[in-house]
């Protein structure tokens, strides 16, 4: 018998179905400390479990419990409810799950009470009970709180009693007219107030910004505008120094506040927010962290449904790009992070690193609001700042703290001297950042076939083994890159298509392309590889020691096998042993280089798969997909050695 708890977290501003699904099957999966073979065959093959497959893996695990309790809290904060409902009408009437026992909360939506109303049963929040427990809250804060207890002791039973009652169950309203009350100094101010209290959540924060000092209003905002940014970039994965807030704070002011004049402190700041901004302490050092203290502070902000509290709301398309263009602008600052020492924000940052990681992320998920001039600089190799501080403090797995996609990205590439002032070295980071539209705005400025000509140089990092990551050299164009990055999918094909049609040659990229190939495990249905070859891309290119055919055999590519050779691949090409070679040691497509002289078939069955097959597929699939290759080749006149009369 277990337990397993999920929260909807507003931040994150998706449908909770098949998270709430995943985060379910994962924790059951740990719980029971086994691996169904359903949830194996999903990750073996790097699949994202859609909802059907992952109440599939549900019904399998639930073998190992007698009995299991889910509680989901706040499922109004999903997005588009009606998916999330379905999933819990599934857990509830479907038979494969009669194992679990389901408590939802949420607040009062018609659509949910409907929608709950027909498997569930209703449980108030507001009842005796909760109003007990509201009341000894109250009871403590005011005990607590210095102020407070400044208050005659007749006055504190009143207010206790008061909002007890009042809050109707909810204990974010007691908590808001605390600070509301708090503020005021006069006993007969303090009982005007408590005889007329709010009716709701937009009328007490109506009253709360109504009270905050004129001396308070402009770092109120600033902390408002700021939490909730992070909140919006981060979704919640990320926790936000205070340290951050006081800084950001003194540097925009631009002259008018020194960090040394500055009185502005942690206490100053939690006091002048009260209840908007929650200060926990960090766990991993001294250090204090920051958040919203409640989805509804920002709701109220970005809803502008009060007018009389027009200076505090936030319109993301203008707080936002004021906050990222200061934070790019900083981030380009060529100041030494720490000793070198990784970047982490889960421990107390500078100011200039919280920028950088930010701005990372910003260009990832948000390119929309970057300021194009600010992105260019920033990706720039040539910038102060580049080798000062992001070669350098981006080259570990430190991402993981503060970015989910670690190993991939500009990041991975140490540009040449001779190609740092290329102006294809921006337009190449801008591409591994996936930033398609601030790309097309930077390659409008540029001769595209001289950028699509130029020949790079550099080095490229993978981090297959994070402690021993491996570095090889790249000598070739934009578009050949991108290929043996493994990064050339349909969205970089359309790109080229669309921005340099006509001028993109695709006749010798197969080599490049097919080592990071394959339909079974990668491309789930957006394979770019039958469309390189209506473009030109010869399956059979002269120039190099080892053809597209031998990588896809190696590889136990079964799709690509199959259009190579239905596009002309020749079965028996052993590759040019004049061609391009790439060198184990300085290559990261030197392991391929064992293929030279050996036919596809032998290649088949003589030669161990690419072992990164093992780590995608199960022994049966490799079985399976060497017999259809083998077939395959055996339809093409596949031979196991190669006629010098062939040549």
């Amino acid at each position: 018998m277990t337990c397993v708890y999920y929260y909807c977290y507003h931040g994150h501003n998706q449908d909770e179905s098949v998270p709430f699904l995943r985060w379910l099957v994962s924790q059951l999966l740990r719980e029971a400390d086994i691996v169904t073979t359903l949830a194996w065959k999903a990750c073996t093959r790097s699949l994202e479990p859609d909802k059907t497959l992952l109440l599939d893996i549900l019904h399998a695990i639930l073998d190992s419990f007698e009995l299991v309790y889910v509680a989901i809290d706040a499922l109004d904060e999903s997005q588009s409810r009606q998916n999330l409902l379905s999933v819990l009408h599934a857990l509830v009437t479907d038979p494969r799950f009669l194992k679990i026992q389901l408590l939802a909360t949420s607040r009062e939506y018609s659509d949910i009470e409907l929608g709950m109303g027909r498997f569930s049963q209703s449980l108030s929040m507001s009842n005796c009970y909760v109003e007990a427990d509201i009341g000894t809250y109250v009871a403590a804060k005011i005990t607590a709180e210095a102020k407070f207890q400044r208050w005659p002791s007749d006055l504190r039973i009143e207010v206790e009693a008061t909002l007890s009652t009042g809050a109707k169950g909810m204990f974010r309203w007691a908590v808001c007219q605390l600070d509301i009350l708090r503020r005021l100094i006069h006993q007969s101010k303090i009982r005007e107030a408590i005889k007329s209290l709010p009716k709701d959540m937009d009328e007490t924060y109506e009253r709360i910004f109504s009270y905050i000092a004129d001396g308070e209003k402009e770092i109120v905002r600033h902390a408002l505008n700021w939490v909730c940014f992070h909140d919006f970039l981060w979704q919640g994965r990320v926790p936000l120094p205070a340290n951050i807030l006081i800084d950001a704070y003194v540097a925009l002011s631009k002259g008018r506040l020194s960090s040394d004049d500055s009185l502005y402190d942690l206490e100053t700041l939690r006091d002048s927010c009260g209840c908007l901004v929650s200060f926990t302490p960090n766990k991993r050092d001294q250090s204090h962290l920051a958040n919203i203290a409640h989805y509804t502070v920002r709701e109220f902000l970005e809803s502008n449904r009060s007018s009389s509290t027009s200076w505090f709301s936030i319109q993301r398309n203008v707080s936002y790009r004021l906050i990222l263009e200061f934070v790019l602008e900083y981030a380009i600052t060529p100041e030494p992070l720490n000793d070198g020492l990784p970047l982490d924000l889960r421990s107390r940052s500078t100011l200039q690193e919280y920028c950088l990681a930010t701005s990372f992320r910003s260009l990832v998920d948000h390119e929309e609001l970057v300021d194009p001039r600010l992105a260019f600089r920033f990706l720039d190799p040539l910038e102060a700042h580049f080798d000062a501080t992001l070669e350098r403090s981006f080259r570990t797995d430190i991402i993981s703290s503060t970015y989910h996609r670690v190993y991939t990205g500009f990041w991975n590439v140490y540009w040449d001297v001779s190609t740092k002032s290329s102006k294809t070295a921006i337009l190449a980071n801008l591409l591994l950042m996936k930033c398609f539209a601030l790309a097309k705005h930077f390659i409008q400025d540029l001769d595209k076939m001289s950028v699509l000509q130029e020949t790079l140089f550099g080095s490229i990092t993978e981090f297959d083994n994070v402690d021993y990551p491996r570095e090889g050299k790249f000598a070739c164009n934009l578009v050949e890159l991108l290929a043996e990055m493994g990064e050339f999918d349909g969205k970089f094909l359309d790109f080229f298509q669309r921005e340099a049609h006509g001028l993109a040659w695709y006749t010798d990229l197969l080599p490049y392309y097919m080592p990071s190939h394959s339909c079974e495990i990668r491309c789930e249905g957006s394979c770019v590889l039958p469309r390189l070859l209506q473009l030109g891309a010869n399956p059979d290119p002269r120039g190099f020691q080892v053809t597209p055919l031998q990588i896809a055999v190696f590889l136990r590519d079964v799709a690509g096998v199959r259009m190579l050779l239905e596009a002309g691949a020749d079965a028996n090409n052993i590759g040019n042993k004049r061609g391009i070679e790439w060198d184990a040691e300085t290559s990261i497509l030197g392991q391929l280089t064992c293929l030279h002289g050996h036919t596809p078939l032998y290649i088949l069955r003589h030669l161990e798969a690419h072992p990164e097959v093992e780590e995608y597929m199960m022994r049966e699939e490799v079985t399976t997909f060497t017999t259809i290759i083998e077939r395959l080749l055996l339809d093409h006149d596949a031979s196991l050695v190669f006629e010098e009369s062939r040549v």
